[in-house]
Order: C-alpha cells, then structure tokens, then sequence
C-alpha cells in the first residue's frame, strides 16, 4: 500500500533530488546551481511503501518536487516558481499543483506578482506546466520569450531528450497577481 506525502526537503535528499533533475532535465538544473541550496526551498510528495511482515519495512522515495524562489532571488520582480520536475509514473496525478498550492500560501500577503517560466522540449512534449498554470490561476504573459533551436551538443548540454534533428526548447512566461 502506498501512501503520499509532502514536506520540505533537506539537504539529506540531496541525492535524491539530483536524480530527480537529471531524469527530467539531464544536468541543466545541475550546471544552473538549481542544488545550491535546498532546506527552505523545495517542497517533495513523497510515496511511502510499508510492507507488514516479520520485520515491518518502510521505503520512501521522493516522486515530485518544486520550490518558489523569493523575489531577491528570482529572474522577475517577483516570486518565481523554479525547478518543478516528477517521475513519469506520477505525471498528471495533481502532485505539482498541490506542492505550489502548499507553498503559495506559506508567502507573506505582500501582493508581489508570481512567475513561472514553463517550458517544454519539442513540439509534441507531455512535459510541460501548463496545466499546472491553469490550475493555479496564472496567465500566459509572454509566448516563446525564450525559444533555443540548435544542435543538442552546443547548448543541451546533457539533453535527456537526445539528438533529435530540428528540436527546440522553448519557455513561456506565466504570472499571477497576488
């Protein structure tokens, strides 16, 4: 039986959220220092397995994690949402949603704007927030504000995708006023 749950990560899931990231986004997040700090800004839904037998055994794995960034440390002049990634088994579950729901609340009533930045490799990729923005009440403020079409080996460095001719990766800006 599993069981889920979320809690803010810590620096002892370093590991685990370095795999995570990199089967998601091969080292981009690594290279981008996305790791340089965990305690305060990760937020993971964790699965738990108990298995009853002789010995009760518990086994946990973090499957989905995200974080908002504060505005002195965001790209925007705002709160920025960074680094969202899950498993492929537990995409379209609600997990990510649920995470930056938790976190959201926990900001201070201050009405500073939140950005998100989604993006999404390819034309046909399931991997992308835009559901997650919906979700969250956020609208598209800028389509394609970043769009990269180049060789993987120059600047996907690591590219989880491959080397697929003609692929592109391309970022749509996301905000909400608070």
């Amino acid at each position: 039986m599993e069981q889920m749950s979320f809690r803010m990560a810590t620096d002892a899931d370093r590991e685990e959220l370095s795999a995570l990231l990199r089967l998601c986004f091969g080292t981009m997040a690594e290279d981008d220092g996305a790791l340089s700090w965990i305690e305060g800004r990760y937020m993971v839904a964790e699965v738990r397995t108990e298995f009853m037998d002789m010995y009760r055994h518990i086994n946990k794995r973090i499957v989905a994690m995200s974080g908002i960034l504060s505005p002195d440390k965001s790209e925007y002049d705002g709160y920025e949402i960074s680094w969202t990634a899950t498993l492929p088994e537990y995409r379209k579950k609600g997990l990510i949603v649920s995470i930056l729901r938790t976190l959201e609340e926990k900001l201070p009533d201050d009405g500073i704007s939140l950005y998100c930045d989604c993006w999404r490799v390819g034309d046909n990729s399931d991997i992308n927030l835009v559901s997650v923005m919906k979700h969250l009440g956020m609208h598209e403020v800028i389509h394609d504000r970043i769009r990269r079409q180049v060789p993987h080996n120059k600047m996907c460095k690591h590219c989880v995708h491959g080397n697929e001719a003609g692929c592109h990766c391309t970022g749509n800006l996301y905000m909400k006023e608070r």
